[in-house]
Parts: structure tokens; C-alpha cells; sequence
């Protein structure tokens, strides 16, 4: 509900105040759950949501259809980003809120200074996901500001990633490595994975001249760095 008010209420004052030109962020949730392959902007509406982002991408669906309605009808260039997953300095590290990276790094930094003997993952490990670290995105925002001033943007959507797909398991291993935990990495394999892939065909932005240049590992590496310097001392 919070994401359609505030949507609304932005993309409405902008059209109201006749704003030419507006970036709307969406979320590579908005994706069918359907496909094995990477995501290309032309698969939004062809199959049905994952269950468990229903609500958050449902919401997102709303605002990119508006942008797209808004941009046919008076003239504008109302354009949808679509990142991949984020992460980065300033993340979430809440274990009760945090996302992928954030949290494993959570999980891992806790384990190591509290000496457990294992840090369990849920899911089998197997699912794919695109990450990008959050200056890197901020970067592609900009980029993408100066081609739109240039009308060199003709779409209504795009999407913004590393076009690489990591799976959790990899991911988990290289937070493992970072962190320089010992113990033992379980993956519960009764919970649930989410969608199988979830990697973004980023294809339209790099025609465009844009590719990001933070590597995962760099990216994580700085983004523990990060989390000791806010939270914890190494012991």
C-alpha cells in the first residue's frame, strides 16, 4: 500500500507540474517467475509473479504501467529502471528486514566473532541472481540522465544489472571467504528457494554505452568493510 501511495502521489504532482522527463524505479521482482533464462524487458506481463514479492511487485507493475499510460497520453518521457538486486554501503543489515548480501553478511560476521560452527542458508543454494552494487546503479541513473537529455532513451523500461547470474550458493561461499568464517555453510533445503532465476538481459543499457565496474567480490568486500567500520570490531 505505502509503495502505490507514494508512487502515485509523486508521478501525479510531476504530470501536475508539467515535468517533461521522470525516472520511476521499479524492481526485477516485477518479472514472471516463469522463465530460465535472463529477464528481458518485453517478459513483464507474460506470466504470473512469484508469491512471495506478489504485493511489492504488484505495486511496482502499477507504477511503470502509469509512467507508460502518462507518457502515451501527454507527450512525456516517464521511464521505468528496472536494477537487480542491490547492495552496498548504507544496506539494511536488520536480519529481520536485510536482503541476500546484507544479511549473509550479518550472518557470517555474527558466527565468526560468536565462534558457532555453522551458518545456515535457506533454500537448496541453486537459485540465480543478479546483483549490483548501489554506487554502481547510482552511476547507470546518471548515465542515463545525460541520454535522455540527448533523446538517444526510446524506450519505456530498462533494465539495470550486471547481466551475470550468481547463484545463492556462490554468493554465500564468497561472503564466507570475505568474512574468513571457519565453519561449516548448511543449506535448509525445506525452505524455499523463490524464483529459479532471476537475471536481467541488460542489453538495452549497454548499447546504450553503460557497464558496470565493480566486480561482486569488490563489491562485497567493500560492503563488509562498511558494516565493521558502522557495527562491530573484529575480535
Amino acid at each position: 500500500m505505502k509503495n502505490n501511495i507514494i508512487q502515485t502521489n509523486v508521478i501525479t504532482a510531476a504530470v501536475q507540474n508539467n515535468i517533461d522527463n521522470l525516472f520511476f524505479i521499479g524492481s526485477s521482482c516485477m518479472y514472471p517467475k516463469i522463465y530460465q533464462r535472463k529477464l528481458l524487458e518485453s517478459d513483464l506481463l507474460t506470466g504470473p509473479l512469484e508469491d512471495t514479492n506478489l504485493g511489492y511487485a504488484t505495486a511496482k507493475i502499477c507504477g511503470w504501467q502509469m509512467c507508460k499510460s502518462i507518457s502515451k497520453q501527454y507527450k512525456k518521457n516517464y521511464i521505468t529502471l528496472i536494477p537487480a538486486n542491490l547492495y552496498g554501503i548504507n544496506d539494511d543489515f536488520d536480519l529481520e528486514s536485510a536482503h541476500v548480501i546484507a544479511a549473509l553478511i550479518s550472518r557470517f560476521h555474527n558466527a565468526k566473532i560468536t565462534n558457532s560452527k555453522e551458518v545456515i542458508v535457506w533454500g537448496t543454494g541453486l537459485p540465480l541472481r543478479d546483483f549490483i552494487f548501489a554506487e554502481e546503479f547510482a552511476a547507470a541513473v546518471e548515465f542515463l540522465i545525460i541520454k535522455l537529455k540527448q533523446n538517444k532513451i526510446n524506450v519505456s523500461e530498462i533494465n539495470i544489472g550486471s547481466g551475470n547470474g550468481y547463484s545463492i550458493k556462490q554468493i554465500a561461499e564468497t561472503v564466507k571467504k570475505i568474512v574468513n568464517f571457519k565453519g561449516n555453510l548448511i543449506f535448509d533445503k525445506t525452505k524455499p528457494d523463490g524464483m529459479p532465476v532471476k537475471v536481467l538481459d541488460t542489453n538495452k543499457i549497454n548499447q546504450l554505452g553503460w557497464q558496470p565496474k565493480i566486480n561482486l567480490e569488490t563489491g562485497i568486500k567493500k560492503t563488509y568493510s562498511y558494516y565493521i567500520s558502522k557495527n562491530y570490531i573484529l575480535r
